[in-house]
């Protein structure tokens, strides 16, 4: 009976077994291929089985959301104060910005007993700080603050 000798642990290998380990891993390789391709233009309907409860929660989710537009945020206030005149001043500060920048929101408070101007709606802090460097021209007293913003502003 013929002694079978490992692959590629000979000390010198023969030309003959390396061609034969090369024909060996060309047909593993093509194989691979063939099969990667059919893979990919194969058509085909897909099935989605699911739990009916599940479209059940999409929709409570949706209606939610339409509910609450709000989420977690941040806005750049250009106006806080009390006193005499504080609502009227809002009014004004809240009516400046609008004209000077019509295409970002604007907000006014009242928080007992402050009167707050809150504008934009940004997702990050580092948008609203933007922003803020693009107002401290116009209101130097500006400062970026978290708050409750539209999410379809966004």
């Amino acid at each position: 009976m013929p002694q079978i000798q490992p692959l590629f642990l000979t000390a010198e290998p023969d030309k003959r077994q390396m061609k034969h380990a090369i024909n060996i891993l060309s047909v593993v390789i093509i194989c691979l291929l063939s099969t990667l391709v059919n893979a990919q233009s194969a058509q085909g309907t897909l099935v989605i089985k699911q739990d009916a409860r599940i479209d059940t929660l999409l929709i409570r989710h949706i209606e939610h959301n339409k509910a609450n537009p709000a989420i977690e945020g941040w806005r750049v206030q250009v106006y806080f104060e009390s006193g005499n005149n504080s609502k009227q001043l809002a009014i004004n500060a809240r009516d400046r910005f609008t004209e000077l920048f019509p295409e970002y929101g604007a907000y006014l408070t009242f928080n007992e007993p402050y009167y707050k101007v809150r504008v934009g709606d940004f997702r990050t802090r580092m948008d609203a700080e933007g922003f803020r460097q693009l107002v401290i021209t116009e209101f130097p007293n500006a400062y970026v603050v978290p708050d409750k913003v539209m999410y379809d502003k966004l």
